[in-house]
C-alpha cells in the first residue's frame, strides 16, 4: 500500500493473517513500488 511521500506498507495485517496473506500483500506493495519508480510511458512517447 502506498502511503504517499515514498512510504509503503505491507504485511499479513493488510490481507489475511497467514504466510499467504503476507506474500500477497508483499506482491501488491512491490507492484506499487515499481509503478512509482517507472516513468510514465504515456508521457514519454
Amino acid at each position: 500500500m502506498d502511503l504517499g511521500g515514498g512510504l509503503f506498507v505491507c504485511g499479513d495485517h493488510r490481507d489475511t493473517p497467514s504466510i499467504q496473506g503476507a506474500m500477497a500483500s508483499g506482491a501488491r506493495t512491490a507492484r506499487a513500488v515499481l509503478r512509482r519508480l517507472r516513468p510514465d510511458s504515456a508521457t514519454s512517447a
